[in-house]
């Protein structure tokens, strides 16, 4: 009789274990970042970028679970801040897909307010598991070729069927004095630009017509 006391009480604590080693079977998210990567270069701040990333849940019998995933979280910290922001957060069924997918693709838009280096945290949520992944993304400035001004003035002239004919001492001349006023005072804009185009090609008019440069 005690034996089957015994037995019948242990039998709820036995199911409670099982349960319990059931319910602590990994049901946590994996995620990657796909996009962005490595250095990216932009052509200016704040940029805009596209955010991808790819997450898979599934459940201890193989079955994909990520429209099941109930919130998710980026975070963003610049290495010159002390604190992380969060860029984007989605905190009811992020993810609605027919049929479910694993991987699932998740995008969003992200404004990078600076250049630098920025370490990314993504954070997936499913019941009470969370899933993590982390990356470092740099921003840099897209290097921008902008043409001198004497070069803005030669294709000028070149375009231009009456400075075109005229004399390559002329055209030599224009050229010259359009190179001594970037080169003396900046005034068609700061050294490497943007510069002022029609400020070059208004003086180039100016020194074809007034005279200034010989006709031949």
């Amino acid at each position: 009789m005690n034996k089957a006391i015994s037995s019948i009480s242990q039998f709820p604590v036995a199911l409670l274990a099982a349960l319990l080693a059931t319910s602590s079977h990994a049901f946590e998210p994996t995620i990657q970042v796909v996009e962005p990567n490595g250095t990216q270069y932009v052509a200016g701040f704040p940029a805009l970028v596209n955010v991808g990333l790819s997450i898979s849940v599934f459940n201890p019998q193989g079955r994909c679970l990520t429209n099941a995933i109930k919130s998710l979280s980026v975070d963003a910290q610049h290495t010159d801040d002390s604190e992380p922001t969060t860029i984007h957060a989605s905190l009811q069924n992020p993810i609605n897909n027919d049929p479910v997918l694993c991987p699932a693709p998740y995008n969003f838009q992200w404004s990078v307010p600076k250049p630098g280096s920025y370490n990314l945290v993504v954070t997936a949520t499913h019941g009470n598991d969370d899933g993590t992944t982390s990356t470092v993304v740099e921003f840099l400035m897209l290097a921008v070729e902008f043409p001198a001004p004497p070069a803005v003035a030669n294709a000028y002239i070149n375009g231009t069927p009456d400075y075109k004919s005229a004399s390559g001492k002329k055209r030599g001349c224009v050229i010259s004095k359009i190179a001594e006023n970037h080169a003396k005072d900046s005034k068609y804009g700061p050294k490497g630009g943007p510069y002022n185009e029609p400020a070059v090609i208004s003086d180039v008019n100016e020194y074809y017509s007034n005279g200034s440069c010989p006709a031949k």
